[in-house]
Formats: C-alpha cells, structure tokens, sequence
C-alpha cells in the first residue's frame, strides 16, 4: 500500500514540474523565451545540485519527523505520551532554529550556514541514535539544526537568480516533495529489513549526501570568484 501512495506522490510531483515548466512557458511569450531555454535555465548544473541539497534535507526532516515516535516507543521502550514529548520538541526545535538562524545566516554566509547545520543535525541523529538513553534529548536538538536548511536554500536561490524565481522555486519545492516521499519510504523498507533503528540511521546518508552537494557548490562558487577576480 505504501508503495503505491509513493508512485503516485512522485507522479504528482512530475505533474507539478511539468507544470511549473508551462506556466514559465506562457510567461515566455512576452520575453522571447523558448521551452528549451527554460529547462535548461531550471535544470542547469548548479541548480540540479540545489535539487539534489533541498530533496536530501526534506527526505531527513520529514524522514525523522515520520518514524521518531515509533523508533522511541519500539526500540527505545518509552510510552506514547513520552515519545510525543520528543516529536512536538523536534517540530519546536525547527520553529525556534528558524528564527534564532535568522540572525547569523547573512553574516556568516548561505553554504556555510547550511554545511553547519548538517554536520549538526546529522551528529545529533547518530548521537541521539546510537547513543544510550540519557542521549535520546539529542534526537529533538537536531531539529535545531536542521530548521536553517531550508529557508536558507530558497533564500540563496532567490538571490543568485533574479529572473525566473517562479519557475526556480517551483522546481526546488517540488523536489522537496519528492524528498518528503522519499525519507519516510527509505526508513520504512531499511527498518523492515535491518531494523528501525538502522532505518533512521539511513537519514544520516541523506545528510551526507546533502553536505556532498554543499561541497560541490561552494567549490563553484569559489572557482567563480577567483575567476573574476
């Protein structure tokens, strides 16, 4: 059952693509812009590693947003109303991140921000994870970290491209879609088959896998600046 509501949550999402994509289209009319150039403005290089950051970080979030109480209440024995306590942290954690993050996140700068954070939230997980019981606190504290993440992407996005910001955003939600799919799902079939708490250490690969994608766009930028320099 599972799998279906997932193939049909990635179809919504390439409907919604395809919609972002014609809705640039018939705003293209007015500026001399082809279909071709806008998919290649959306999908160029530098912006399918923005995909690729904002999916990894939703599929985390919503990931450990979806299994944490089952996790507590299966693995780590606490009760329903304990577990609940630990979930309704994460979600505070990512509302008093997002507002504390800010303050810091124009002086210390977009990617640096973000690769904090997940080097953060990911030692939380594993922390709050692998650790013993007294260490469980770190599983909500990583919600802290995690909050910065995706404002601060968007936010990025929509100052190093002035033009097209409909279609660039519509294209990097919807792969945060896909990634809220995508987290749940993976911790679904790696618990059932190595166990949950194995699962939720499979957010910990997104993690990597976002912090990768960071790498790779601050040595572009990096590149790019000595370039002009």
């Amino acid at each position: 059952m599972f799998e279906v509501l997932f193939n049909a949550w990635l179809l919504l999402c390439l409907l919604r693509v395809c919609f972002c994509i014609r809705s640039q289209s018939e705003k293209a009319d007015n500026t001399n812009l082809s279909w071709m150039k806008l998919i290649r403005i959306g999908f160029a290089g530098e912006m399918i590693c923005y995909y690729v950051l904002i999916c990894s970080y939703v599929a985390v979030e919503l990931g450990v947003a979806a299994w944490l109480m089952e996790y507590l209440q299966s693995v780590r024995g606490q009760t329903t109303s304990q577990s609940f306590y630990y979930l309704s942290g994460f979600f505070a954690m990512i509302m008093l991140g997002r507002f504390l993050g800010s303050f810091v996140v124009e002086r210390l700068g977009y990617l640096r921000v973000v690769a904090v954070s997940l080097l953060g939230g990911g030692a939380s997980l594993l922390v709050g994870i692998l650790g013993p019981d007294l260490c469980i606190i770190a599983l909500p504290i990583s919600g802290l970290f995690f909050s910065i993440v995706f404002p601060t992407v968007a936010a990025h996005v929509t100052g190093l491209h002035k033009e097209n910001n409909g279609l660039l955003l519509g294209l990097l939600f919807t792969f945060g879609g896909i990634g809220g799919a995508l987290g749940p799902w993976t911790v679904g079939v790696v618990g059932q088959k190595y166990g949950l708490e194995l699962g939720l250490c499979s957010m910990v690969v997104f993690c990597f896998i976002a912090f990768s994608t960071v790498a790779i766009l601050f040595a572009k930028q990096s590149a790019q600046a000595k370039a002009r320099a």
